[in-house]
């Protein structure tokens, strides 16, 4: 019976959990560019909040790696899914926050920054690839258009082309957030004027998901 719970909050993980590391990493973001306009030492907040991201961003990363093993169902149902689907951004742009605070105190971890850096791209430009056919079909229902479209094109552009630079790819930074700029242009012209058609429908305003099928 407990092994079923179990399996059962497994399965359930919500891929939103990673704006957790991402709230953090962004905090220590700004403590860090705080250090520039102040006297009053940063750097520990700066850390703290960096340290408590990474953590939650890598046992995060475990639990959807072992949820990806023992239900690949899940993992496919939310990625199909307008509301969830884009939400599943979170993962790698905190990734490549993450990346982009990191390797400029440790240089030596380059290789490795890289390899992390093209991973987390790759399933970037997967999800946000899907975003968009949803919005050129016109497969996403109108009470489905939620501001988590944004996310894998607009932040995972502007954040992607942060840990592009500090793996020392200065002219693919511009080029990446030169793409998130325009990507968040066509997204106001294509969905900002349903989002302010009437408020989200109770089942996602409550934390639900509607039951969606693609075409």
């Amino acid at each position: 019976m407990q092994r079923g719970k179990a399996a059962n909050w497994l399965e359930r993980l919500h891929p939103g959990l990673f704006g957790i590391s991402l709230g953090l990493l962004s905090l220590s973001f700004t403590w860090g560019k705080y250090a520039y306009v102040t006297n009053i030492p940063t750097q520990l907040m700066e850390m703290t909040f960096l340290g408590l991201g990474v953590v939650i961003l890598c046992l995060l990363t475990l639990l959807w790696s072992i949820k990806a093993v023992l239900h690949p169902s899940a993992i496919k149902e939310k990625f199909l899914n307008p509301v969830l689907g884009p939400m599943m951004a979170y993962l790698p742009i905190s990734t490549l926050l993450a990346l982009a605070l990191i390797l400029p105190r440790f240089p030596e971890y380059e290789l490795l920054g890289f390899t992390l850096t093209i991973l987390a791209l790759m399933i970037q430009v997967i999800i946000a690839w899907r975003v968009v056919h949803l919005l050129s079909m016109g497969n996403i229902p109108t009470d489905q258009v939620t501001p988590a479209l944004y996310l894998p094109i607009v932040p995972g552009g502007l954040v992607g082309g942060a840990a592009l630079n500090a793996i020392g790819y200065p002219g693919f930074r511009y080029l990446v957030w030169g793409m998130g700029l325009g990507g968040w242009a066509l997204l106001e012209m294509r969905i900002l004027h349903r989002l302010f058609a009437g408020p989200l429908p109770p089942p996602l305003r409550f934390g639900q998901t509607f039951q969606w099928m693609p075409s």
